[in-house]
């Protein structure tokens, strides 16, 4: 005769398959949720975001400035290249063009693409997907603690529906803004819909350990992203450093090109250590989310495995958050 495992009789940490009868059920397949592993993981993806948010307000700096770039290639500012610049594709009959000098001037078009570049406090494309991303897995993560706390599953059902429609927005903003993640989040919109047509809170639950994987690739997705990030970041001080100093020029010229450089290679260096950090800090969010899904299918695994990983988390993050302040006044 089958045995109910002891952990699974422990009302703190999981919620068992209730509904039926303890003497009648047999309990393989049944799907368990390991409380404090889903709270443990928010607490890593809360310890991940202290790191991330303040990235990506400079992220979003940067991005409107290659933006505003781009639009002005495309009317040919002086000093500017037209490489890389896509065609203003909002008016057929209208060819952009600068007028002006390089200095002061203006482009004299206004292409619908280029409009959010030009919003202060507005994410741009990419940084809105990774941002938005973010939160996603946030959510999802959410979803499953409310089921297992007791949420009913049409209370759950809602929650699904919701996030598979902020999801499946997410996806096409990305296909321009962050293709490295599209796929990803196109993946996970139909494991929502699925899981929010769960006829109870077992099979919903059931439902999203079979997706977790879904997730798991999201996080990798965001990890990919890093090279993308730094163009974008270092792009400006790269051309900086790239930069000849003419030989005829004044010794005071020289000088203070010199120090430009130097200021341009120290932004890029805290450039490297940000994205370094993050590619650590999402592995380790993607390993505490491994063991939250290992502790939900076999109820043995211990608490301690995904205590170990948060506070692994948490412990690169607060030395990130000083080994990035330190960059900063140097």
């Amino acid at each position: 005769m089958y045995s109910v495992p002891s952990k699974l009789l422990q009302p703190t940490r999981y919620i068992d398959c209730v509904g039926m009868l303890v003497t009648a059920i047999v309990l393989v397949g049944c799907t368990t949720v390991p409380v404090q592993e889903i709270q443990h993981f928010k607490d890593a993806l809360a310890a991940v975001n202290t790191v991330q948010q303040p990235f990506l307000d400079e992220l979003a700096i940067a991005e409107r400035a290659q933006g505003v770039r781009v639009s002005e290639r495309r009317a040919a500012r002086p000093g500017t290249t037209t490489s890389g610049a896509k065609a203003c594709n909002d008016d057929a009959n209208l060819t952009p063009q600068w007028r002006g000098e390089a200095e002061v001037g203006i482009a004299n078009h206004m292409c619908l693409s280029d409009a959010i570049y030009f919003v202060p406090n507005v994410d741009p494309p990419a940084t809105a997907s990774f941002r938005r991303s973010l939160r996603v897995i946030d959510d999802f993560a959410s979803l499953v603690l409310a089921l297992a706390e007791g949420q009913d599953a049409g209370a759950a059902t809602a929650g699904a529906i919701a996030l598979a429609r902020e999801v499946d927005a997410l996806s096409a903003l990305a296909n321009t803004g962050l293709p490295v993640i599209a796929a990803p989040l196109t993946a996970l919109a139909p494991a929502l819909e699925l899981i929010s047509r769960a006829q109870s809170k077992e099979e919903a639950l059931q439902r999203i350990l079979d997706n977790a994987e879904k997730i798991s690739s999201l996080i990798s997705a965001l990890r990919n992203a890093t090279p993308a990030q730094f163009n974008t970041l270092a792009f400006g001080d790269l051309n900086i450093i790239a930069s000849s100093i003419n030989p005829t020029a004044r010794d005071a010229d020289k000088r203070e090109n010199l120090l430009l450089r130097q200021q341009a290679l120290q932004r890029v260096e805290r450039t490297r250590a940000q994205l370094a950090a993050n590619i650590v800090l999402l592995d380790q969010l993607q390993a505490a989310w491994d063991a939250t899904v290992r502790a939900a299918r076999n109820p043995n695994v211990s608490v301690a495995e995904t205590v170990a990983q948060v506070t692994e988390v948490r412990t690169t993050a607060e030395a990130v958050r000083r080994n990035l302040a330190q960059l900063q006044v140097r």
